[in-house]
């Protein structure tokens, strides 16, 4: 390895990440935790020089030691070619080992997991005993806005509304909405800011009364949603809360944030919406990732084929 110091190095390549590339806490957080794992494989080799045949033994040992999943196997990869290529752009080292290393990690195709709309229901009715009620306790005059059932019912209703990931959910800020609460600024994923629209009016009335009581509380932010302890609610603390509520319903697969948005685009695509509307309001950036949501659901599938009833309508 020579005069390189990989501890330092790794410190630094972070730190140029926050400063000067100005990714998100999240990426960063992703970023440490994947260079601390190379630098505990590296830890273990006795040939530690930065070759194409150590990332491929890198590799290896993510897969078969460390049973990762093939999506993490990838962003470790790619987060290591990102931190070798700054290397040597900044003359730490002479070159990178995947210069002319091909090191490519495929992930099974599959389709999002999006919940059935019985499934919503299911959920609204766990968090509030019915949506009717769910949505009146979630804006009711006496419901403190730290109740867990009140927020995360507000919670999944903006999540179905809008496809909002939830690391974008928990950030919202009462000065990101308007005063009706039928707009809402959003600052999305690799600095991508845009505006998504409520359009379900019971939705905005109770979200201007969770506002009018969470601007009562005395805290020092002014992030939206609350825990129990009135701190604001954080993407991990909603996982869990959604986790719990998916096996206390049986759910067979999950209950995350994610699914909300998957569901949102489907739902949204089968109802007809343009997918370059789809588009926006998920925040992507190009429309074929958009795309992965334009597979249709049996039940939508022999409904449209129910309407059409191709052989009646022949006449055979």
């Amino acid at each position: 390895m020579g005069a390189f110091d990989l501890a330092a190095q790794c410190a630094r390549f972070v730190d140029y990440c926050r400063d000067i590339k100005s990714l998100s806490s999240n990426t960063l957080d992703a970023y440490a935790q994947d260079l601390t794992e190379f630098r505990v494989f590296v830890g273990l080799q006795t040939e530690r020089d930065f070759s194409g045949e150590l990332m491929g033994a890198y590799v290896r040992w993510l897969r078969e030691e460390r049973e990762l999943s093939p999506a993490t196997v990838r962003r470790r990869i790619a987060c290591l070619k990102a931190f070798f290529k700054w290397a040597k752009e900044g003359r730490a080292l002479p070159r990178s080992p995947f210069d002319d290393t091909a090191i490519v990690v495929r992930i099974p195709k599959r389709l999002p997991r999006a919940l059935s709309r019985q499934q919503v229901r299911e959920v609204a009715g766990a968090v509030g005993a019915g949506p009717d009620r769910a949505m009146a306790e979630a804006g009711g005059a006496g419901q403190d806005p730290c109740d867990w059932r009140a927020t995360t019912y507000l919670a999944v209703c903006l999540m179905l509304a809008t496809g909002i990931r939830v690391g974008e959910l928990t950030a919202i800020r009462l000065k990101d909405l308007d005063p009706d609460c039928t707009i809402i600024n959003v600052s999305g994923k690799g600095s991508r800011d845009r505006t998504v629209f409520l359009a379900n009016a019971g939705l905005s009335a109770a979200l201007r009364a969770y506002v009018g009581r969470r601007m009562r509380l005395v805290v020092p932010d002014d992030l939206l949603l609350r825990n129990a302890r009135g701190r604001p609610l954080t993407p991990q603390a909603l996982r869990i809360r959604l986790r719990k509520l998916g096996e206390g319903l049986a759910f067979s697969q999950r209950l995350t944030p994610h699914r909300f948005r998957h569901t949102a685009a489907t739902i949204l695509l089968e109802e007809g919406i343009d997918i370059r509307y789809v588009q926006r309001l998920l925040g992507h950036s190009t429309i074929s990732t958009t795309e992965i949501y334009t597979h249709v659901t049996d039940i939508s599938l022999r409904q449209a084929l129910e309407r059409a009833d191709v052989v009646a309508r022949v006449g055979v």
